[in-house]
């Protein structure tokens, strides 16, 4: 056994924490590509939008911000319809629409401008105007 197991064991807290923390992306605004979308269902259930967006530019460019929209709350389908608007595409009547929508902006990968928030263990994005695509 190294000479540094046992002190390596004892730091494990610190350690999770600190990976957990390397992979957030720090609040602020930057300039992404949409690198994937696709609508999922929680561990609870819930019908959710996950969206990833790939920074490429600046400090933390290579880095991936996910963040999720959960439709069956009260702000769900406002956070969408927003989204979607923020984007320049016309928001569907039809939430059975939503899925073939999702497909298509994640094939086009628009590059957008987003602004990056974080509340407790969650990021949040909000996309601010779209860049090109």
């Amino acid at each position: 056994m190294s000479e540094f197991k046992n002190r390596l064991k004892e730091m494990r807290p610190a350690w999770e924490t600190g990976k957990a923390e390397a992979e957030k992306v720090p609040p602020g605004i930057y300039t992404a590509r949409v690198q994937d979308v696709k609508l999922t269902e929680s561990s609870s259930g819930n019908l959710m939008i996950v969206r990833e967006h790939l920074i490429t530019d600046g400090e933390q460019s290579g880095m991936v911000v996910t963040d999720f929209i959960t439709l069956s709350t009260e702000f769900g389908p406002r956070q969408v319809a927003s989204w979607l608007s923020r984007l320049g595409l016309d928001v569907p009547d039809d939430p059975t629409e939503l899925e073939s929508l999702l497909a298509e902006i994640a094939e086009e990968a628009p590059t957008v401008s987003i602004r990056v928030k974080t509340s407790g263990d969650f990021q949040n994005v909000s996309v601010l105007r779209v860049l090109d695509g």
